[in-house]
């Protein structure tokens, strides 16, 4: 009884700095810093699970047992000793530790890690000093700044880069983030205006503060902080008006040492509940090669992002909110030019790993404040509902799937739907950067495809993007539906049954806010029963050409329209008709075997436009379109052609005003006076639509049927769908179990993974890296990467395989060649069966005397001079190149080309005298030659391909995919 009065005790002391963050129901609170922007979490009354409980406290001790009267005191300490089936319960408090979890639970038996029942556990990667004893962490700069303060202490070992921004943070009290500064100037400067910078956006110039925020001095180590009050016209209330002392101020002060205050490393069936997450310089959560991973009420504020995954699937979100790093000061161009530009959930890279996530469910969930938000790209299917999407300053949604390094694309069958979008540059965005879009015979490859219905756009509010001139009083960009970087082909979307209000037109006038635009050959898009009202500008009524079709074999003929061309969709006694919903069977979309261009397969209909500040006709919109021949060549796909059933006229909402305040929410349902009711087309039985059995009849445009509830999103549903705060906000309870549909499987998978270990030695350049690394990781090895870094061959025996690529004299690793000592150890590796795979640069590592001998004793006398006979095919039926089909591909003679000189060994490509594919048996391993650079091939993202191309590249990756099954598999 004493232990556990002294542990109460002892907690209630250390939830001070909890309090600091913890919002407490029906208590008026203050804040010294400013106001938060989003509700602070609170301790969760989720009751105790039945089973094995375990405990870990701020003040337990790791020697004790983890009962309740004598807990541990780290976490990652602790998830250690866990075993499937048990709950490890985190008392109230501040953890200041970098925690990683590998715990390894079942399907039947998962691992929880969790707070303790009205209490809330903080994990903290942040410096605690700053936190907890500001008042002995600050002392003023004399020549600095106003409210200039450095802290008392260096910080030499922060894991500083140059010119970048090595710190990010946050009040403690309201956990408005701090601006991380890449330059002092800024800091100190005076001018609050891009446009007094005298510089380029991203040179320091004469500076620019963009409000309080800190900066790391790499020479001295000491870390600079400036609480300075902002005093821009058009930021109004949003201007910092707070304490300017930090030593007055508990903050949170995070560097890049450490890495993530919480990773998921190689975790499997793991529940991590009512937590909260924080202090970070790169991603906050960071889950890596994980399976069936559940966040239930976890807030995590963001570094470089809230949530980073790799390599994961079956993750879901539930309850939880994750928050960017822009504070209500923040416009996009200060994290993006003079800062970071940092997303709030990234699972999206342009490179892809060879096991990219799959399998994700993020609901009932809130992703707020930062340059780009959601990054689902490159993830196969996923559902994407009940969330709230607000306060991003560039791209909301990203959506493109590209190509990955062997022609597949990872991503696609994303489902969103019943979510708001609010304040969003770009709600749904596209784009290749440094990755692919592959070129094939029928246009650009897309991923599997994007379904977006049953959601409210709020758009009416302006986004932080454009900073205002110094004059100005009001912010004036406003968001849009969608737009993408550097003209990608945008993904196949199925859009319908959506309410989307916007503030002004759309780009050049294309049709429905947008979604008529940026169409191509090859593109695929649905656009059905929408609603969208706008406040001021012209709608759009821009529709995308109509390419007829030319092709021998044309779809069969439709039979005349009837008066009303969507009657029989209605008599169930009669088979649907022919449509682009319901395609004929036997169909084939004109160009796919001619020559001829790839027609748009675009469908639109349905829709409702109306401008509350520019009324118009569906005459004066749609007129032209539709006396067009254009209309008539539309109706081969779509026997009622495009936009027949569309209105221009007001939706009668519940209430909408032009004259409300900005960010007020209005009531975006119909009246029963609607045009809206019964006026939509009849969708495919088999598109998703949670609100059907609502609608009676006809579909109703847009997201809400007649008589219908605006439904909750966001934390434990704290808001309804259209914006108004719920008064009484009820838990909304995760479902059992867990995403994947068989998770057994896939854990095995995962699990295969850990039994072959590839090491892969990169100099530089080491453009083939990337492709190595994949096409292993496609084979299911485990790869680890040492870039510049000598692998002792001491620890050569620690892996399958080594693979040594690009140049490690220009890296200036040291050594770079091996010794007499490194060959014996590579004779022993290779004979007990270990693989060395050398790229061309790694010929330089038998550059001695030792080292030729190696080669001479295994590839055969070297020749005085090697012949200038072209390179063949000559074992054209070896398992690795019998893709070729028997010939000489033209990429075997490039210059990027060098061979080894070989008389001996299994000569794959190569001549009498020489190999550029070549594989050496020694006792029960081999060593392994490709002498040419893959990467070299790799068709550009940004400048397209053409098919010639990919098939040059793809002819040689798959020579490199079977060396990789040939490792994996012996």
């Amino acid at each position: 009884m004493l232990a556990s009065r002294n542990l109460s005790l002892s907690c209630l002391s250390i939830c001070f700095a909890a309090a600091l963050l913890v919002a407490v129901p029906g208590r008026a609170v203050e804040f010294p810093s400013h106001p938060p922007q989003r509700p602070l979490p609170v301790p969760s009354r989720r009751p105790l699970p039945s089973g094995d409980l375990r405990y870990v406290s701020p003040t337990g001790d790791d020697s004790a047992s983890g009962e309740q009267a004598q807990p541990w005191r780290t976490i990652t300490f602790a998830i250690r000793q866990l075993q499937p089936g048990q709950t490890l319960l985190l008392r109230g408090g501040v953890y200041h530790e970098h925690v990683v979890c590998e715990a390894q639970g079942t399907a039947e038996q998962p691992i929880t890690l969790r707070s303790a029942p009205g209490e809330l556990a903080i994990i903290d990667g942040g410096l605690p000093e700053f936190l907890l004893q500001p008042e002995n962490a600050w002392t003023p700069v004399a020549d600095g700044a106003p409210h200039e303060y450095r802290s008392v202490r260096a910080y030499p070992n922060l894991g500083a880069r140059a010119d970048t921004t090595n710190l990010l943070g946050a009040f403690a009290d309201s956990m408005v983030p701090l601006h991380g500064y890449r330059f002092l100037t800024d800091l100190r400067s005076d001018n609050e205006y891009f446009s007094a910078i005298e510089a380029g956006k991203t040179e320091a110039g004469s500076g620019i503060y963009c409000g309080p925020g800190l900066f790391y001095d790499a020479e001295t180590g000491h870390i600079h902080v400036r609480l300075d009050h902002t005093t821009q016209l058009a930021l109004k209330s949003d201007n910092y008006r707070g304490e300017t002392d930090p030593r007055r101020l508990p903050l949170i002060v995070a560097g890049m040492a450490g890495g993530s205050p919480l990773s998921l490393q190689g975790a499997r069936f793991v529940q991590l509940q009512d937590l909260v997450v924080r202090g970070s310089r790169s991603a906050t959560v960071s889950v890596s090669r994980c399976t069936n991973i559940t966040f239930d009420g976890v807030t995590s504020y963001g570094g470089q992002a809230a949530m980073g995954v790799v390599d994961s699937a079956g993750l879901r979100l539930w309850n939880c909110a994750l928050r960017g790093i822009a504070a209500p000061w923040t416009y996009r161009g200060s994290l993006k030019y003079r800062a970071i530009e940092a997303r709030i959930f990234s699972a999206s890279s342009w490179a892809p790993t060879g096991s990219d996530n799959h399998d994700f469910e993020l609901a009932h969930s809130e992703f707020t404040d930062c340059v780009d938000g959601v990054f689902i790209g490159n993830v196969r299917n996923v559902r994407f509902h009940h969330n709230l999407v607000d306060n991003v300053s560039d791209d909301g949604i990203f959506l493109t799937a590209t190509t990955a390094y062997d022609g597949t694309t990872p991503g696609g069958n994303v489902r969103i739907y019943q979510n708001r979008f609010a304040r969003c540059l770009t709600v749904f965005a596209f784009g290749v950067g440094h990755g692919r879009q592959r070129m094939t015979e029928h246009g650009y490859q897309t991923g599997a495809g994007v379904s977006i219905y049953r959601n409210l756009f709020d758009l009416r509010s302006p986004v932080m993007y454009q900073q205002p001139i110094k004059e100005a009083i009001d912010i004036g960009t406003f968001g849009r539906l969608a737009g993408d970087h550097g003209g990608p082909l945008w993904e196949p979307m199925a859009i319908y049954q959506n309410t989307i209000l916007q503030h002004e037109g759309p780009f050049r006038n294309y049709y429905c806010g947008g979604l008529g635009g940026h169409l191509g050959p090859g593109s695929k898009r649905r656009v059905l029963n929408n609603l969208l009202v706008q406040e001021v500008g012209s709608l759009g009524g821009v529709l995308p050409p109509v390419i007829p079709p030319v092709d021998k074999n044309p779809p069969p003929a439709v039979p005349e329209e009837p008066d009303d061309p969507l009657a029989d969709l209605l008599d169930p006694e009669k088979p649907p008709r022919p449509s682009l919903i319901n395609p004929p069977p036997d169909a084939k979309p004109p160009g796919l075997l001619s020559k001829v261009p790839l027609p748009i397969d675009f469908q639109a209909d349905g829709n409702l436009q109306w401008c509350y500040g520019a009324p118009t006709s569906a005459e004066v919109l749609l007129g032209r379109f539709r006396r067009s021949a254009a209309f008539e060549a539309s109706k081969v796909w779509y026997p009622a052609g495009w936009t027949s059933h569309d209105l221009v006229f007001d939706p009668l909402f519940v209430h909408f005003s032009l004259f409300d305040p900005p960010n007020t929410p209005c009531d975006p349902r119909l009246t029963d006076k609607s045009p809206a009711i019964d006026a939509g087309v009849p969708l495919a039985s088999d598109w998703e639509d949670p609100l059907r059995s609502q609608d009676a009849g006809r579909p109703d445009i847009g997201a809400f049927p007649l008589g219908s509830t605006a439904w909750d999103v966001g934390v434990n549903g704290r808001m309804r769908v259209d914006g108004v705060a719920v008064d009484a906000p009820s838990v909304t309870p995760s479902p059992d179990g867990f995403v994947l549909q068989d998770p057994a499987v896939l854990g095995e998978r995962f699990a295969a993974r850990n039994e072959v270990k590839v090491a892969m030695v990169e100099g530089y350049p080491a453009f083939d890296a990337p492709l190595l690394s994949y096409v292993l990781r496609r084979q299911g090895a485990t790869v680890e990467e040492f870039e510049k870094t000598w692998l002792p061959t001491t620890e050569y025996a620690q892996y399958h395989a080594v693979v040594i690529t690009g140049d490690l004299a220009r890296a200036k690793m040291e050594p770079h060649q091996f010794s007499a000592d490194d060959l014996k150890r590579v004779r022993a590796y290779l004979e007990g069966g270990g693989v060395l795979l050398l790229t061309r640069g790694g010929r330089a590592l038998f550059a001695t005397a030792e080292g030729t001998n190696f080669l001479v004793e295994h590839a055969g006398e070297k020749p005085q001079r090697l012949s200038t006979d072209p390179l063949q095919l000559l074992l054209p039926k070896h398992a690795w190149t019998s893709h070729l089909q028997g010939r000489t591909p033209n990429w075997i003679n490039d210059r990027n080309v060098s061979p080894l000189k070989a008389t001996q060994g299994e000569k794959i490509i190569g001549g009498p005298d020489k190999a550029t594919l070549l594989r050496l048996p020694l006792g029960k391993g081999s060593l392994i030659y490709v002498g040419w650079e893959t990467a070299v091939s790799l068709p550009s993202g940004r400048d397209g391909s053409s098919v010639p191309e990919e098939t040059r590249y793809e002819e040689q990756l798959q020579v490199l995919s079977k060396i990789a099954a040939a490792i994996v598999d012996r």
